[in-house]
């Protein structure tokens, strides 16, 4: 495939970069270019840039996956009455305080 980057020749170009964008998901567009270029393709950056966008294409999202907490670091749930306690920070003023 050796045509160059010409608004004649974006039809092939365009089917070439779809392709590309199916094969390989995680690929963007400068990625794309340089593929294009290594097999020959006289292609400008910005017309591989015209042409990714004009077809819609854009990187997937992963998901973000949840740490699931183990071992030591889960706190400990309260069987019976008084066996959680909590400490209060917030101290009282005493009589002997008080002027």
């Amino acid at each position: 495939m050796s045509s160059l980057a010409h608004p004649k020749h974006d039809g092939q170009l365009s089917a070439r970069i779809r392709t590309l964008a199916r094969e390989h998901p995680r690929w963007r567009c400068r990625r794309v270019h340089a593929t294009l270029r290594q097999e020959g393709v006289q292609v400008n950056r910005k017309a591989v840039h015209r042409l990714w966008k004009s077809e819609g294409l854009a990187l997937l999202t992963r998901c973000k996956t949840r740490k699931i907490r183990t071992g030591q670091h889960i706190p400990m749930k309260a069987e019976q009455p008084n066996q959680v306690w909590t400490y209060d920070f917030v101290f009282d003023q005493t009589p002997e305080d008080n002027p």
